[in-house]
């Protein structure tokens, strides 16, 4: 539809001037010689064919943007309350971005992702290879190229990376969004040096691949195998930490004294349900539950928040008894973990 649209305006003329074809080719050659010296932005409106074409084809744009909202929210039109529901939807995600923990200023995601002080000290982001060439890829884009696909990527990624900056909201997997167009705008500045008429710019295009290729190898090694619990890595975000393996590994152990470990009973009491994953670690238990509250029990274990402990010990202090200490399961969520004395052996 929009291909639709821009062939229309472009066949139309609208916004174009009518006058003979040799004069245009005059003033194409004479734009052609001061093009370089224009500013990109005056470049990038003269590519999409003066203002007045630009604003046609933006009016167009705005309009296909409107019509597949509408109709994707509103089912194909068998539903039109679900157009104003996808308005109070982005309230609820306004709340969460004012909450403490996943609100942040503008410049978060250049700290992660470039270049900030974060883990203890300054140090570079995550992408910063990536982010140096996709923006010289779109510095190509809006200065040389007349192929529209590289202006595309350049513009889709930079558009949602400032989008996504001006939410309060943040978190590092939402980069995941124009990561993947960074990565295209790179690779065209990559292509656009090495074809060069100067050699130098080829080994100049081979180094920049090979230190972006080298880091992004050692960071996914270092992210996966090695510091994939440590908060010094923006990535490593709201993550199970290594301590909560301890704790599924004495819930193994002590059921598997009731002579039947996984038709043992496990009571999940952590209140808020506040624990995520934990249901895929136990996902082989039979009988298990999640109360959300310290009840009476005859289960094998019971898994508590830290700030649960007085009122497990108050009411099922005389059958149960705490095992080991505290276990992180994610920064901000402290376990505890309380066996049966018969199965303790205490």
């Amino acid at each position: 539809m929009a291909e639709l649209w821009v062939r229309l305006v472009a066949r139309s003329g609208w916004g174009r001037s009518a006058e003979p074809t040799k004069k245009k080719a005059r003033d194409r050659r004479a734009a052609g010689a001061a093009g370089d010296l224009a500013p990109a932005p005056l470049r990038l409106v003269e590519r999409f064919g003066g203002w007045t074409h630009a604003l046609y084809l933006l009016v167009g744009a705005i309009s296909i943007f409107l019509f597949v909202n509408i109709l994707y929210y509103s089912s194909f039109f068998t539903n039109p309350k679900g157009v104003p529901d996808s308005i109070e939807a982005l309230k609820v995600w306004r709340k969460t971005g004012e909450s403490g923990f996943h609100g942040y200023p503008v410049y978060k995601y250049f700290e992660w992702l470039v270049f900030g002080r974060y883990g203890g000290g300054w140090q570079f982001g995550e992408e910063a290879p990536l982010v140096v060439l996709a923006t010289l890829g779109a510095l190509f884009a809006l200065w040389k190229t007349r192929r529209r696909f590289p202006l595309f990527a350049a513009l889709w990624g930079f558009g949602l990376c400032v989008a996504y900056s001006i939410i309060k909201y943040k978190t590092p997997w939402l980069a995941l969004s124009w990561l993947l167009p960074f990565a295209v705008s790179g690779g065209y500045a990559v292509d656009r040096l090495y074809r060069a008429r100067q050699r130098g710019w080829r080994v100049v295009a081979l180094a920049l691949l090979g230190v972006s290729l080298a880091a992004a190898a050692w960071q996914s090694y270092q992210l996966n195998f090695v510091h994939y619990d440590d908060d010094q890595y923006p990535y490593v975000y709201a993550h199970t930490k290594r301590d909560f393996h301890a704790l599924i590994a004495q819930v193994d152990t002590i059921a598997a004294r009731t002579g039947d470990k996984y038709n043992a009973g496990i009571n999940v009491a952590v209140e808020n349900q506040e624990y995520w994953p934990m249901p895929w670690y136990v996902r082989d238990y039979k009988h298990i539950g999640y109360p959300g509250k310290v009840g009476e029990t005859t289960d094998a274990v019971v898994i508590v928040k830290v700030s649960q402990v007085p009122e497990v010990e108050s009411l099922l202090g005389a059958r149960y008894q705490r095992v080991g200490g505290v276990y992180q399961l994610r920064p901000g969520v402290d376990l505890a973990l309380f066996g049966r004395r018969d199965l303790l052996g205490r």
